[in-house]
């Protein structure tokens, strides 16, 4: 649970918002138009393919394109948009007329739609294409009734897609009901005009606060419609998951795909772009990213050359100092309280080496709408945290993942301050990074691997806290497969568990336990074949036994 403190605060804030509301401002916004957020060097070409198709399929509609600050946005790239009648909204510009606490990445789409010129706004996401002109969607009589016609997400019977204390802290009653899905949204701004503050309020506390609760934007629009009892209207049809999950469909109101959403599989310049079965105008979406490719170099800043003083200074700092120890703190969930120390090495490349952590990922510096410094870390698919800095050399943020913990930053002094697990990773490194084919293991490694993927079959015996996963039972069968992924003998949810073997005392060999994301555990061989160790990093304080078995599960779970 939440600090009943802090809730009873931010309440407070929502009680005077809505109690003193803004008034709408007549005059200010005229007309339709189709607002987009997505530039930078991940988003812009999604958005360029989104605004080409949208003039190909005939839609005459203007677009605001809206971005965060220059190193979002150079002047060639609003260029190449000019001939589109595409206007380019650099948002911390209009942040300096119209004020907000944070500003940094979901906090945008709220505000773009709140700020933008138009009195109605077709809300589009920047990987999101659609299939047909979107004009006749304000005629629609469902729109056209309630001012707001918004899209589900994927729904389960039974399972809530928002836990109870979002609800209990925004003092709405429960609903079972579909999720919004923020790729695009239909707002009558005159007639929404209340839950939109609201909205825009719970993202500009977001990183403070209410993002502890759930995962970005698309719950703020519900939650704050549902808290002011104001009616909008909802396409019936679910959305349809595209193949491996890369994205999905989204019907429109006659039950036909009215958008494509490539979540996963977002358009991208000099690199592949899957083909996703049933996509349709895929073939000019591929030719306007070679008009893209020819006019546009894909970069928007030279980095660290064109960095600004400021963002300079941090740089250097960051880079001379390199290794720093983290702090990650749950703030919700079953391990709120619950403290996970670390480290990072920031390179000078802008990779970040980060101990558990197996994917590639990076850093920059950017500026803030207040002109502040904003540490950010992303890998391939999209921003995964936000750090600002609270103090010489300590930064401070929330993790963008479902868990929203909280990280915080200081150099590190001593490296034998840290637990010994994450000192025996940063021993392994070299060896976690490398492609896990059994050819690049280490010749220990790789000798403990073939015996114990020709064993395969072992039963399992959880130690510990075992009630934090109640679907999850304390023995049973499980897989160590040959290609590095294991199989359970029940359904486990996403992310797949993986393993592999490192070489660490010569001599000795180590099975890493991993969820493909990171590193969650290791284990040491106590017997023939029979294996003990942890997984600390899932579930604090959590072992796990393994024993040679010639039964075979029953079933397979999830890879």
């Amino acid at each position: 649970m939440m600090n009943s403190e802090a809730v009873q605060s931010y309440q407070a804030k929502i009680d005077q918002l809505l109690a003193n509301p803004q008034p709408y401002p007549e005059g200010q916004f005229a007309g339709q138009g189709i607002v987009i957020c997505g530039a930078g060097e991940r988003y812009f070409p999604g958005s360029w393919v989104s605004i080409k198709l949208l003039r190909h399929l005939g839609c005459r509609l203007p677009i605001e394109l809206w971005y965060l600050g220059a190193h979002e946005m150079s002047q060639q790239m609003i260029e190449l948009l000019a001939g589109l009648d595409v206007d380019c909204i650099n948002a911390h510009a209009v942040a300096q007329q119209h004020p907000i606490k944070s500003l940094d990445g979901w906090e945008i789409k709220p505000y773009a739609i709140m700020r933008s010129k138009f009195a109605e706004v077709l809300y589009l996401d920047s990987d999101n294409v659609l299939v047909k002109n979107p004009e006749f969607l304000f005629s629609t009589p469902q729109y056209q009734e309630h001012g707001a016609l918004f899209w589900p997400d994927f729904h389960f019977e039974n399972v809530a897609s928002l836990n109870h204390e979002a609800w209990e802290v925004l003092q709405v009653p429960f609903r079972d009901e579909p999720p919004i899905q923020g790729g695009q949204l239909l707002i009558d701004k005159a007639r929404c005009w209340l839950p939109l503050q609201l909205t825009l309020h719970l993202n500009e506390y977001g990183e403070e606060f209410y993002y502890a609760l759930f995962y970005g934007d698309q719950d703020t629009f519900r939650l704050a419609w549902r808290r002011v009892k104001q009616a909008y209207a909802m396409v019936p049809y679910p959305p349809i998951y595209m193949e491996n999950h890369q994205g999905y469909f989204q019907p429109g109101l006659d039950g036909q795909v009215l958008f494509q959403h490539r979540l996963e599989s977002k358009w991208q310049l000099h690199r592949p772009n899957p083909l996703i079965p049933g996509f349709l105008y895929d073939a000019e979406c591929r030719q306007f990213l070679r008009e893209l490719e020819v006019q546009w170099s894909g970069q928007v800043r030279r980095l660290p050359d064109d960095f600004s003083p400021i963002e300079r200074a941090i740089y250097d700092e960051l880079v001379t100092t390199q290794s720093y120890a983290y702090t990650i703190s749950d703030q919700v969930g079953i391990f709120a309280g619950v403290s996970r120390p670390g480290r990072m090495d920031f390179q000078s490349d802008f990779k970040l080496i980060y101990d558990t952590h197996l994917g590639d990922l990076q850093w920059t510096i950017t500026l803030d709408h207040h002109n502040q410094p904003t540490l950010t870390v992303k890998d391939d698919r999209r921003d995964r945290w936000f750090m600002k800095q609270v103090a010489p050399q300590t930064w401070r943020g929330r993790l963008r993942t479902d868990e929203q913990a909280v990280i915080e930053l200081t150099p590190l002094k001593n490296e034998h301050e840290l637990p010994a697990f994450i000192q025996k990773i940063w021993t392994w490194q070299d060896q976690l990074l490398a492609v896990p084919v059994p050819a690049k293991l280490r010749p220990v490694a790789r000798q403990t691997f073939e015996a114990v993927s020709q064993q395969r079959f072992f039963t399992y015996q959880l130690h510990g806290p075992l009630t934090v996963f109640p679907f999850v039972p304390n023995q049973g069968i499980v897989t160590l497969n040959p290609d590095f992924t294991i199989t359970l003998d029940f359904d486990l949810p996403d992310p797949p568990l993986g393993w592999t073997v490192v070489e660490d005392e010569p001599g000795q060999a180590v099975i890493v336990l991993t969820n493909t994301i990171m590193v969650i555990g290791s284990l040491r061989q106590t017997g023939e074949q029979s294996w003990h160790g942890d997984v600390e990093l899932l579930v604090p304080g959590l072992q796990v036994t393994l024993t040679p078995t010639m039964v075979e599960p029953q079933q397979n779970g999830d890879k």
